[in-house]
């Protein structure tokens, strides 16, 4: 029995969570410490992490005008991949 006058709460659409995700790792670039580790390469010829390496390094966050350029610059690198699955799905969709 659904009571009258109560809304039922729906999920965010997709793009709010997407761009609430990249603010709020924007935020981060201002709070967490920038490190690194070295790299070996170790006796099977992989490249592995050293875990004993670890060092910090000179923060560089990242501003809200640099963020903005940042989802672009992504999807350009992004768009051999996405074509692929634009085609794979229209490919299916054909058959």
């Amino acid at each position: 029995m659904i009571k009258e006058g109560k809304k039922s709460r729906e999920f965010p659409h997709l793009f709010v969570l997407l761009i609430s995700i990249i603010i709020v790792a924007t935020i981060l670039t201002y709070i967490v410490p920038a490190g690194q580790y070295d790299r070996i390469i170790d006796e099977n010829n992989r490249e592995i992490i050293d875990p004993t390496s670890f060092k910090y390094i000179e923060r560089t966050p990242v501003n809200p005008a640099k963020m903005l350029l940042c989802i672009v610059e992504g999807l350009i690198q992004a768009a051999g991949i996405s074509v692929l699955i634009f085609l794979a799905y229209s490919s299916l969709y054909i058959i």
